[in-house]
């Protein structure tokens, strides 16, 4: 279950989702006794606390140590552990001596394992990806692939572990197609990379108003490796464009247009499920995304992304309904496309 917490430490406002993961149905049970003292469970799918993620730790840990707490969608501008606007620079700032209790987080759309690996301090850290699903379609657009026993304790140990071995990969989104992957104001249609925003001083420049610090930009401001470190034994990555996106350029209509939705079920139905077997080539380098057309082919950038999408590089502001990233970017170090609408 996905928990929201919004609380005031280091005298800043400070909001922040956790995924809660318990052995059984009797610990589950205990724990919604637990945490129905701090608020009402039943109001939202997603339960909001007034406790710091520090006392949510300790009082999920209190009713079963085979507990798990997973920091959701660690980089989100809003709600998120090291969110440019609520969060915190360290798991030790957040949890302080719970930290170590600490052994994932989720990675979010916005950001890949590749991005997170840039940070030293998330060595010691397993690195998943959900699909964050606000609606049925959405489920399993972003997954973790294990060999192991499908038991409670083995898939943990196995996440624990990081080990390749047995947690195989994880399935990625194109973090440049995540809602909060640039910087930019969504009102005025300005799409920024994190350059860009540092000689607006961070203001729209549209508008005036501050500008949204993306996923992105956050990740460079904490990381302390360059673009394309890996470390050794690191879990792999699979970055897959939904079949659904595929369809809906090729027929250049939207991707939850009924057209869209009967042609996707007929291609399901006819080879199966798109996520990929065990043995397809890890995805391209960090940092090197290969140019498709939008249908995976080679060729050069183009602007497909998810709708209302916070930024993307550009060289001066541009006004734009929807603003959507481009799916690739080139393989060359340090270039960006510039402005997409």
């Amino acid at each position: 279950v996905e928990v929201s917490n919004v609380f005031t430490q280091g005298g800043r406002l400070r909001r922040v989702h956790t995924l809660l993961f318990a052995p059984s149905f009797e610990v589950a049970a205990r724990i919604n006794l637990a945490l129905g003292r701090f608020g009402k469970l039943s109001a939202d799918g997603r339960p909001t606390f007034g406790l710091s993620a520090r006392e949510l730790a300790e009082a999920v840990l209190e009713v079963s140590e085979e507990c798990f707490l997973v920091p959701a969608h660690a980089w989100t501008p809003w709600y998120s552990i090291f969110g440019a606007n609520s969060g915190f620079d360290s798991l030790e700032e957040c949890y302080g001596d719970l930290a170590p209790r600490i052994h994932a987080i989720e990675t979010g759309l916005s950001s890949d394992p590749a991005m997170n690996r840039r940070w030293s301090a998330l060595d010691r850290i397993a690195l998943l990806s959900n699909s964050d699903a606000h609606s049925p379609q959405r489920i399993a657009r972003e997954a973790n692939v294990f060999d192991t026993e499908l038991t409670y304790p083995a898939v943990l140990e196995a996440i624990r572990a990081k080990d390749p071995a047995r947690f195989l990969f994880t399935i990625e989104f194109f973090p440049e197609e995540g809602k909060y992957h640039f910087d930019g104001h969504r009102a005025c249609g300005v799409l920024f990379a994190p350059a860009e925003t540092r000689r607006a001083r961070g203001r729209c420049p549209e508008c005036g108003k501050p500008l949204t610090v993306g996923v992105m930009h956050r990740v460079e401001t904490l990381a302390d490796r360059p673009e394309g470190f890996r470390p050794p034994g690191a879990v792999p990555a699979r970055h897959l464009v939904p079949l659904a996106e595929i369809i809906a350029e090729a027929l250049g209509l939207g991707a939850e247009s009924a057209a869209v939705e009967a042609e996707h079920l007929r291609l399901l139905e006819q080879g199966g499920s798109t996520f990929p077997r065990r043995s397809w080539p890890a995805s391209p380098s960090p940092g090197c995304w290969r140019g498709s057309g939008g249908s995976g082919r080679g060729g050069s950038p183009s602007p497909r992304g998810t709708t209302g999408s916070t930024a993307s590089s550009a060289s001066s502001a541009r006004r734009g309904p929807r603003p959507r990233p481009p799916s690739r970017w080139p393989c060359s170090e340090g270039r960006r496309p510039r402005a997409v609408r």
